[in-house]
C-alpha cells in the first residue's frame, strides 16, 4: 500500500519543503562566494543581505503562483502560466529588493558606471525599472527550473482499473460506517439567479480542470493532493501533475467527494477504509493510496464515513 507523498521534485519531496531547503543552500552559497551585489559587506551583513533577498524572493514567487493558480492556471498553457507567475513574482519583489539595498549604506556609495546606472539615478521609478530589468531574467529562469517536474512530467499509468463508476444518476450517500449509492442524493436544482450563477461557475472550473487532464487518464478521479500551485491528480488509470487550486476544484466536485485535509481531497466512491490509530489517521483508497486526514477534519470524516471498512459499490 502506498502513502501519498506529493513527491513533486524528482518524485522525492514536495515543493513546499524543497523551497526552504533551496533557500538555505543559496544563502550559504552566496555568503561564501561573495557575489558582486554584496561586495563591501562583512560576513554578517552579507548573511542578512542574502537572507532578506532570498526570503523575499521565495515569498514573492509563492504569492504569485498562488494568484495564478486561483485565477488562470487552468485557462492558460502550462508554460505560459509558469512564465506569467515568474514575471509577476519579479514585479512583486522589485520594490522590496530596492528597499533592502537601502538598508546597507555601503552599497549606496557606488559611482554610476554605466548608462543603466545613470538612468536609475534620475528617479525612483527609473531605479525600480532598472532593478526589475536586472532581476527578472534570473528570477524567471530559476522559477522555470523549479517547475521542471511539471514541464517534463508525463502521466504515470497503472494497471487494471479499480471498481467501475456507478450507473447514470448514481451518487454516493454516506451514513453510519459505510457508503451506499443513492439516486435521490442528486444535488437540488438551483432555484435563484445567484445559485444558478454559482453552479455555472463551478461547472466552468470543473470543465477547465478536466481539460487539463490527459485523455489517457480518464475522468474517474480517486483523489487529488496539492503542493503549492501543483495538483497531483490520481485516477483509476494513473496519476498526473497539473497546475491548479485545490479548494476551487474541491468546491466544484463537492457532490463527489470531500476535503479530508487542507491538501487532500478524496472521492466518496473510491474510499475503502478509514484507518485511525492514535495520532495517525488516513483514508485508504481503491487504488491502495493512503491519504492523510488532518486533526481538524478527523471528526467530520468519522461522522460521514465511520471508522474501519467502508463499502464501495
Amino acid at each position: 500500500m502506498q502513502a501519498v507523498t506529493n513527491g513533486t521534485v524528482l518524485g522525492v519531496l514536495p515543493l513546499r519543503r524543497i523551497l526552504p531547503l533551496a533557500g538555505a543552500v543559496l544563502l550559504v552559497l552566496f555568503v561564501m562566494i561573495r557575489p558582486e551585489a554584496s561586495q563591501g559587506l562583512n560576513v554578517w551583513q552579507r548573511s542578512l543581505y542574502w537572507l532578506l533577498h532570498i526570503g523575499v524572493g521565495l515569498g514573492g514567487v509563492w504569492f504569485a503562483s498562488y494568484l495564478i493558480s486561483r485565477r488562470l492556471a487552468l485557462k492558460l498553457p502550462v508554460m505560459a502560466a509558469i512564465v506569467l507567475s515568474g514575471l509577476l513574482g519579479s514585479v512583486l519583489v522589485t520594490p522590496w529588493y530596492s528597499g533592502i539595498e537601502g538598508l546597507f549604506p555601503v552599497l549606496g556609495t557606488e559611482v554610476p558606471d554605466s548608462r543603466l546606472d545613470e538612468f536609475a539615478a534620475a528617479g525612483i521609478w527609473r531605479a525600480l525599472l532598472v532593478e526589475w530589468l536586472e532581476i527578472m531574467p534570473p528570477f524567471v529562469a530559476c522559477w522555470l527550473a523549479i517547475n521542471l517536474p511539471l514541464l517534463l512530467g508525463k502521466p504515470q499509468l497503472q494497471g487494471p482499473s479499480p471498481p467501475s463508476d456507478p450507473g447514470p444518476g448514481g451518487y454516493p450517500k454516506v451514513g453510519g460506517g459505510g457508503v451506499r449509492l443513492c439516486r435521490d442524493a442528486r444535488p437540488a436544482a438551483p432555484e435563484t439567479a445567484a445559485e444558478e450563477t454559482a453552479a455555472a461557475a463551478r461547472q466552468a472550473v470543473l470543465a477547465q480542470f478536466y481539460r487539463s487532464l490527459p485523455d489517457v487518464l480518464g475522468r474517474n478521479i480517486i483523489a487529488i493532493s496539492s503542493d503549492l500551485h501543483y495538483l497531483h491528480v490520481y485516477t483509476t488509470q494513473g496519476r498526473v501533475l497539473v497546475l491548479g487550486n485545490l479548494r476551487d476544484i474541491a468546491a466544484a466536485l463537492d457532490a463527489e467527494g470531500m476535503l479530508v485535509h487542507r491538501s487532500h481531497w478524496v472521492a466518496h466512491k473510491h474510499l475503502q477504509r478509514v484507518a485511525i490509530a492514535g495520532s495517525e489517521a488516513s483514508c485508504v483508497m481503491s487504488n491502495g493510496l493512503r491519504i492523510p486526514i488532518s486533526r481538524r477534519k478527523r471528526k467530520l470524516v468519522k461522522t460521514r464515513y465511520g471508522q474501519g471498512a467502508v463499502a464501495v459499490q
